[in-house]
């Protein structure tokens, strides 16, 4: 339906299109020093060709955000061009995206894991976590863990945005704690992170947890880099406002009549959720708390855990979220990767400790 919607313009799209790739290439090899804004300008080119994509789009989206429907789109457009295309070529296609994605996550927790500690077997062990995710907390919680489609959610099989939201904030974190955090990984990281947004509008918590450790760190080059990588993705966000219908903050009450939003869900949210129960809880948050109180770098793990807690603290407020556990999915890796790290610190320290009581007695 992109050509259809197009019409005249496709031909100035694709031309477009092209030249942003030759002035990109170009700009790449005659600029080695200044590669990350031609990473930032690129990026930008794409997504005001996109934004206009979008905005000559007749009707309207029955969806909240554009970011995981635009990247099924783009494998789908060789499938509509041939004429063929149904409900099991979108399907098929979409699956192997998320599957796709929840690989990307996993090797990003990996990534973060070894940064954080200097530990292979931290970010292994996290990733590992993850991977088994669904199978560990049904062991624990029992077949309630995978009421309302959890399960086929989380593994992509439902093709909601969760993988791929969540892959988004996985790799933006972890391209910012590249070694030596050159130019074109900060600018990366704003634009996973921006990109994480337009997923899922939720997700600006993390890149305001990334940004305030730039802010703290002082280092104002790198947070104009990453708020400029950020914004390259504003305008396919702004292109799809007018054209989404539903999921409007006006609309601030259910069929039922009960309020969408609301402090009375704060504890509900948890006690009667499907997943995020109070004994998992007690399980995952005093070895989060211990990993990062132990990192050789404190800040990044304020990072993670802040991210993660104002995640949650947002969609506590909402009705939803105890039927559907998917809402917190985006702050699953960083608390794995600071779990992981403070059970490694426990299982090194608490037996050396033992011995040496053991020996002074």
């Amino acid at each position: 339906s992109a050509g259809a919607g197009l019409g005249l313009l496709l031909p100035v799209f694709v031309a477009g299109a092209v030249a942003s790739l030759v002035a990109a290439r170009w700009g790449w090899r005659r600029y080695p020093d200044g590669r990350h804004w031609v990473l930032a300008a690129s990026t930008a080119a794409a997504s005001c060709l996109v934004a206009a994509v979008i905005l000559n789009l007749e009707g309207q989206a029955p969806a909240g955000a554009v970011g995981w429907p635009l990247v099924l789109s783009i494998p789908l457009l060789p499938f509509r061009v041939a004429g063929w295309i149904d409900n099991e070529v979108a399907i098929g296609v979409g699956i192997a995206l998320a599957i796709l994605a929840t690989a990307v996550t996993i090797y990003a927790m990996a990534f973060i894991g070894y940064r954080l500690t200097g530990s292979r077997g931290v970010g292994t062990t996290a990733a590992a976590l993850f991977a088994f995710w669904p199978f560990l907390i049904w062991l624990l919680l029992g077949e309630q863990t995978w009421e309302n489609s959890a399960w086929e959610i989380e593994a992509g099989l439902e093709l909601y945005t969760e993988p791929f939201s969540t892959a988004c904030v996985a790799s933006g974190f972890a391209l910012m704690l590249v070694r030596r955090r050159p130019p074109w990984a900060v600018v990366g990281a704003g634009i996973a992170l921006g990109y994480a947004i337009a997923v899922r509008p939720t997700n600006i918590v993390f890149a305001g947890a990334a940004a305030l450790l730039l802010a703290y760190e002082r280092d104002w080059r790198n947070v104009a880099r990453f708020v400029v990588g950020g914004l390259a993705v504003l305008p396919i966000v702004l292109a799809f406002l007018p054209k989404k219908r539903g999921y409007d903050l006006e609309l601030v009450r259910d069929e039922t009549g009960l309020p969408l939003w609301s402090n009375d869900y704060v504890l509900s949210t948890f006690t009667d959720s499907s997943v995020w129960r109070p004994l998992l809880l007690a399980l995952l948050l005093p070895l989060v708390a211990i990993g990062v109180a132990t990192l050789p770098c404190r800040r990044f793990g304020l990072m993670l855990l802040g991210g993660a807690l104002a995640n949650a603290v947002v969609y506590s407020f909402f009705r939803a979220t105890f039927e559907h556990p998917r809402y917190l999915h985006a702050a699953l890796p960083s608390l794995l990767v600071l779990w992981a790290a403070g059970a490694a610190w426990l299982a090194e320290h608490v037996p050396r400790r033992r011995l040496a009581q053991v020996r002074s007695s």
